[in-house]
């Protein structure tokens, strides 16, 4: 016989009993478990199960489980009942109350067992006392939960995305709105990263600086809304290689950038008015003196011409020099017109009429230019020298005739508008009720360059011998003369549109 054999005969003639054997299973099983009859009684228990709940040393078998428990909630009981019946009964967690007050949380499981004959003779009680791990979960939870309402009530926009393709696995409703979706849901079922990206040589930059650095703040890309509109956004985010994903936040930029370009422009246009204030100033005193020198000039060669005859050597020369002084005099009235220089008989006119005249006349000696006109109607008085305003619309007339050297259109349009704080501050002029009247051609337009000098005197893109550069330069002063503004816009090869805005009059045209 060998020793395994001996040693198994020993053991079985110690536990005489299978409920022996079984007493001591449950005694030392590292659970807390009991076995009971139909009436609760103790059959067996394990040496966890009395440390648990409290129990002491005192030996339990054969007392009832509603004795040494009578605050047992009934619903408990109502499943041990249950259970007779052949029902298992799993419960993951539960609170049970404590004869002090305190309350722990138990996993519970219920099994009937059965005699030899199939009876049910009770059952054994399985519980683990998980108060701790359920604290902890609890904990956990409400953190996440907290995180959750953080994540999606966020006013930037939060994103989880792929690294290999960009596909976003994670994003907030903010981040669905900013990107021009309605919900996140909406968002995972529709987004592809090509159709986003308005330039994808941005996201290949954005990759490249995540891995070198491992994060970007403020990175500036421009994404494509699902309607075609584009808008500007900055990304801050941290690259995880090792998960394959990255996670940021994006902030919409694009009314910020929108509002720092009208600023720009706003100070341009400021400095623009500045400037030809500036300009004016000078330009009026020079043509003052200049037109001193002139008529010093003027008076001297008449002296002279009145001594001698016409047949006398220096006769022509000295006619041609009075030509040529009055060239010079109708210059420096040009540069009096730019200099704000006044105006001399204002009348309460009616523009429609006014533009109507002066661009039929225009219209009679340019045949190949067609004149469209658009009219407002109940077009606002306004009180102007008539002549003046004429001169005026005849400069930018001829301006983009000269344009349009094979021909084209010239649309005239005029309104009545509003003009807001907004609009008025670059051109020192006041807010409320003007009369526009916009002209505009389809010639070979002006670059930047060109039309941020088209006012300024002296400038001129024509040839040496077609004009002298006061004509536009005029105008600007003539406008501003009025209180007006006056404004152009162009770009290379779109032909050119000159908006002027008259302050409207509250009389009657004629007055």
């Amino acid at each position: 016989m060998d020793t395994h054999t001996s040693d198994s005969k020993q053991a079985a003639n110690e536990l005489k009993t299978p409920a022996k054997l079984l007493r001591m299973f449950m005694a030392h099983t590292p659970a807390a478990v009991a076995m009971c009859d139909r009436k609760m009684r103790y059959l067996a228990y394990s040496q966890r199960w009395a440390r648990d709940y409290g129990l002491g040393d005192e030996n339990l078998v054969g007392r009832c489980h509603y004795d040494l428990f009578p605050d047992l909630p009934g619903h408990w009981k109502d499943e041990h009942q249950r259970c007779f019946g052949g029902e298992i009964i799993k419960k993951e967690e539960e609170p049970f109350p404590r004869t002090d007050g305190t309350t722990d949380w138990v996993r519970r499981e219920l099994c009937p067992w059965r005699d030899t004959s199939g009876k049910i003779g009770g059952l054994i009680m399985f519980t683990e006392v998980i108060t701790k791990r359920w604290q902890i979960e609890k904990a956990l939870k409400d953190s996440e939960e907290q995180y959750r309402n953080l994540f999606e009530t966020a006013t930037v926009g939060l994103y989880r995305s792929r690294i290999d393709d960009g596909q976003i696995l994670l994003a907030n409703q903010a981040f669905a709105e900013i990107m021009g979706y309605d919900s996140p849901d909406q968002f995972y079922e529709n987004f592809k990263t090509t159709e986003h990206y308005a330039d994808m040589n941005r996201r290949r930059e954005l990759l490249r600086r995540l891995n070198e650095h491992g994060r970007v703040d403020g990175f500036e890309i421009m994404s494509i809304r699902p309607d075609g509109t584009h808008t500007e956004i900055a990304v801050s985010a941290i690259i995880y290689p090792e998960y394959g994903y990255i996670e940021g936040c994006i902030i919409d930029m694009t009314e910020k950038k929108q509002a720092a370009r009208e600023k720009e422009q706003l100070q341009a246009k400021l400095q623009q008015a500045q400037k030809m204030e500036a300009i004016g100033t000078l330009a009026g005193g020079i043509a003052h003196d200049f037109n001193n020198l002139l008529m010093g000039i003027q008076g001297r060669t008449s002296l002279i011409l009145a001594d001698i005859r016409s047949d006398h050597p220096h006769y022509e020369h000295l006619t041609e020099i009075e030509k040529y002084v009055g060239s010079a005099a109708e210059l420096t009235r040009q540069l009096l017109g730019f200099a704000r220089g006044g105006k001399y008989q204002v009348v309460t006119t009616e523009l429609n009429e006014l533009v109507e005249s002066s661009s039929r006349m225009f219209g009679r000696t340019k045949k190949e230019i067609v004149i469209e006109r658009n009219f407002a109607e109940n077009l606002w008085t306004v009180d102007v020298d008539r002549s003046q305003i004429e001169q005026v619309l005849l400069n930018i007339y001829v301006n983009a005739w000269q344009a349009m050297p094979t021909g084209g259109t010239l649309r005239i349009h005029t309104a009545n508008v509003r003009l807001d704080k907004k609009f008025v501050k670059p051109y020192n002029a006041g807010t409320g009720d003007y009369v526009n009247i916009s002209i505009a051609d389809t010639g070979v337009g002006m670059d930047a360059h060109t039309i941020k000098k088209v006012f300024d005197p002296f400038f001129t893109t024509k040839e040496k011998e077609r004009g002298t550069g006061l004509g536009l330069a005029s105008a600007y002063g003539i406008i501003k003369n009025h209180d007006g503004i006056i404004t152009a816009q162009s770009e290379k090869g779109q032909g050119a549109t000159f908006n002027i805005y008259l302050p409207a009059s509250e009389k009657q045209a004629g007055c």
